[in-house]
């Protein structure tokens, strides 16, 4: 039977594997995997101190643009984690572009 990953984090927010591992894992286990590392919103600046490359809507354009040409096969998305609720529309209409 195939396994399903729907919810995973790499070391691009709170996992510890990168991208590249996660994906490699996946594949040798002949499973299906969703990549949803975080997204926090930066209302007030102090997300970047905090939380480093999570706060990075652009970062996770530009990976997902060059994993998904890499690997046809997974499934990227964000959680989105203390946004202004008035923002959460445009950020996942960019995410879905």
């Amino acid at each position: 039977m195939k396994r399903y990953e729907l919810h995973s984090h790499t070391n691009f927010s709170d996992g510890k594997s990168s991208i590249e591992e996660m994906i490699s894992r996946a594949r040798e286990l002949n499973s299906a995997i969703a990549i949803t590392d975080h997204f926090i919103g930066d209302e007030f600046g102090i997300n970047k101190i905090l939380y480093g490359n999570m706060s990075s809507l652009a970062r996770f354009l530009k990976r997902r643009e060059k994993f998904s040409k890499i690997f046809d096969d997974v499934i990227f998305g964000i959680e989105i984690t203390r946004v202004n609720p008035s923002k959460i529309s445009e950020i996942a209409r960019t995410a879905k572009k």
